[in-house]
């Protein structure tokens, strides 16, 4: 009978073993007479040999530089960073109606005056409060009047409001007069 070896110590791998197959012989085919009949010896199981190759290294990942992001996705990536505060305009310098002033008022800001001036003003945007009083010259780049003001205009752009009053030239790019407001001078278009 065929004896078989009993391998020593199991594989350390999962791979499946093989078993011998033996070599086709003239061996009879009866079951008591291949008992008792000895086997040739090329008929005896030749032991066969597995090779399982080894796993196959995984190749080192090469340093590649990241792809660049798509420019939609580096609007979003932008889009998702809080952004830089909102510069907040500056707010006009207040002059409240219990003061009474004198003078030349001059400067980049803005100016909201509800006291009573008497003098220049030389300032970026001018608003004439209901409680304003102005006896001059006002200069600036917007001018709006909702109280008084007897003296000259010079501006980019000037608006009298209803119930204002306005008692002298207006030199401005662009003048509006609201119903119900008051003006005596001439107004005359501001060179370009």
């Amino acid at each position: 009978m065929f004896a078989r070896k009993k391998p020593a110590s199991p594989p350390e791998t999962s791979t499946p073993m093989s078993t011998p197959t033996p070599a086709p012989t003239d061996a009879p085919t009866d079951f008591l007479e291949a008992a008792t009949t000895p086997l040739p010896e090329a008929a005896a199981p030749a032991e066969t040999s597995t090779l399982t190759p080894a796993p196959a290294e995984a190749p080192e990942a090469a340093a590649t530089p990241a792809p660049e992001p798509a420019p939609a996705a580096a609007s979003a990536a932008r889009a998702a960073r809080p952004a830089a505060p909102a510069a907040r305009p500056k707010p006009a310098s207040f002059l409240a109606g219990n003061l009474a002033l004198t003078g030349t008022l001059s400067g980049e800001g803005d100016v909201h005056l509800d006291a009573a001036f008497d003098g220049e003003i030389r300032v970026r945007d001018v608003t004439v409060g209901a409680g304003g009083r102005v006896k001059g010259m006002v200069t600036g780049r917007r001018i709006e009047v909702l109280g008084n003001v007897h003296g000259g205009l010079v501006a980019d752009e000037v608006r009298v409001r209803a119930n204002a009053e306005v008692d002298g030239d207006v030199t401005s790019g662009s003048f509006s007069l609201e119903a119900g407001a008051r003006f005596e001078g001439r107004s005359t278009r501001k060179p370009r």
